[in-house]
C-alpha cells in the first residue's frame, strides 16, 4: 500500500498551507490533525489537535495526501475511510463541520486520495480503494445520489475541471466522468496500474503508468497525443511550468518534455521520487524517498552535470507527500513525522526549523 510501498496504511504524514495566514496543517502517522502558526521569528505555534482527546478511535488512521483549506474549513480523507470538514479556527467537526459517511463502528475501504473540489457545484469527490468515486454537499457532508465504479482501486486524487473527472484506477484505466450524472465521457487503456494525480495542461491530460509511459491524452476526445517511455515507474504526479513537463521515474530520473513530448533533458537522482517536482525562482527542487534534496537548473538545453546546482541529505526515510512552496520558501514532510521548512536561493537550501510532531518539539 501506498504508506511503504508495501502494506503499511499509516500515510504519508502530508501538509497543507493556508497563503492567506501562513498556517500549516499535518496530519501524522498516528491519525492527528494539527493546525500551526508561524511567527515572525519563525516559531511554530501549535493552534489545534484533531481529535482533541487523541483518543485512537476518533484518530483517521493517518492520510496520504494534502488537506484542502477551504471556505474557514478543512477537509481531510482518513486512510480509515471517513472524509472530515474541520473548522480552521478550532479543528472541530460540531462548529460546522461534518465526518461522512455517517455509520460509525462500520469498517470502511481505505481510502488514499484526497478529496477533489469542484467549487461550481460545490461538491467534494473521493474515490477509495475498492475503485468507487463518491461526491458529497461540500456544506454538509450529504452524498450526492451517484456513484462510479472502477474495477481497480483509485489512489490518485482526481482532477476536475470543464465539469469533468479525471483520474487512473489500479485497473490500468484513465476515465473522465461526467460530474453530474457519472457517465464515463471516455476512458483510455494503459499496460500499468495508473496510481498518480494527472495534470493537465493545453488540453492535455498528463499522467504516468506503472507500464513505465507518461501519457499525454486529448481532454476532450479521450485519444492518445502522445506518449512517453521511461526506464521505471512513473508515480510522482508531473508538474508543468510554462511549457516544460517535468515527470520523474521510481528509479531517480527526473525528464524534461514540452507539450510534443519531445524530451529536453534528463537528470539521474539514483533515488526513487514520488513527490511531485516542485518549480520555484532558484530552480527545480527535487526530493528522493530517502531525503536527498537536490535543486536543478532548469534551463531547458540538455547541459550535462552542470544541471545539478545544489544538493542537501534531509536524513528523513519516507518523504512521499508533496513539498509546499511559500515566496523563497519550501517545506517539506516525511513518514518520520518531521516538517521541516527551508529558504531555496540560488546557492542552495538552508534549514529554517524541524519539528517532531510525535515528539512535539523543534528538532536537528
Amino acid at each position: 500500500m501506498p504508506g511503504d510501498l508495501g502494506r503499511a496504511v499509516t500515510g504519508w504524514t502530508p501538509i497543507s498551507l493556508d497563503v492567506e495566514d501562513s498556517s500549516l496543517i499535518s496530519v501524522d502517522q498516528r491519525g492527528h490533525v494539527r493546525a500551526f502558526s508561524q511567527d515572525s521569528s519563525n516559531g511554530l505555534n501549535l493552534i489545534w489537535t484533531y481529535p482533541p482527546n487523541k483518543k485512537k478511535e476518533d484518530r483517521l488512521t493517518g492520510a496520504f495526501h494534502p488537506p484542502v483549506i477551504r471556505d474557514g474549513f478543512v477537509l481531510v480523507t482518513g486512510a480509515n475511510g471517513y472524509i472530515y470538514s474541520l473548522n480552521k479556527s478550532n479543528g472541530s467537526i460540531s462548529d460546522g463541520g461534518w465526518r461522512a459517511p455517517e455509520s460509525l463502528g462500520v469498517e470502511l475501504p481505505r481510502i488514499y486520495s484526497g478529496i477533489a473540489i469542484d467549487e461550481a457545484s460545490q461538491l467534494g469527490f473521493v474515490p477509495d480503494d475498492t475503485g468507487t468515486l463518491q461526491g458529497y454537499d461540500l456544506n454538509t457532508g450529504k452524498p450526492i445520489n451517484w456513484t462510479f465504479s472502477a474495477s481497480g482501486p483509485v489512489w490518485g486524487t482526481p482532477v476536475i475541471e470543464d465539469d469533468r473527472i479525471f483520474f487512473g484506477s489500479h485497473d490500468k484505466n484513465f476515465y473522465s466522468i461526467d460530474t453530474a450524472t457519472g457517465e464515463v465521457d471516455w476512458s483510455f487503456t494503459t499496460d500499468g496500474a495508473i496510481v498518480s494525480q494527472a495534470t493537465i495542461s493545453e488540453q492535455l491530460v498528463i499522467f504516468g503508468s506503472f507500464d513505465r509511459n507518461l501519457y499525454a491524452i486529448d481532454k476532450y476526445s479521450g485519444t492518445l497525443r502522445w506518449s512517453f517511455e521511461g526506464a521505471n515507474w512513473f508515480w510522482a504526479p508531473p508538474t508543468v511550468n510554462g511549457t516544460t513537463i517535468y515527470a520523474a521515474s521510481m528509479n531517480g530520473v527526473l525528464h524534461a518534455l514540452d507539450h510534443n513530448g519531445n524530451h529536453l533533458w534528463e537528470y539521474d537522482h539514483k533515488e526513487p521520487i514520488v513527490s511531485p517536482p516542485l518549480v520555484t525562482n532558484s530552480g527545480i527542487v527535487i526530493v528522493s524517498i530517502e531525503g536527498k534534496l537536490t535543486l536543478l537548473d532548469p534551463t531547458p538545453q540538455d547541459i550535462g552535470e552542470s544541471r545539478e546546482k545544489s544538493s542537501l541529505e534531509l536524513g528523513a526515510n519516507g518523504i512521499k507527500s508533496p513539498m509546499i512552496q511559500q515566496e523563497e520558501y519550501i517545506y517539506v514532510s516525511s513518514q518520520n513525522d518531521t516538517l521541516r521548512k527551508l529558504r531555496v536561493s540560488g546557492a542552495g537550501f538552508n534549514q529554517i526549523w524541524c519539528y517532531d510532531l510525535d515528539e512535539e518539539q523543534f528538532c536537528d
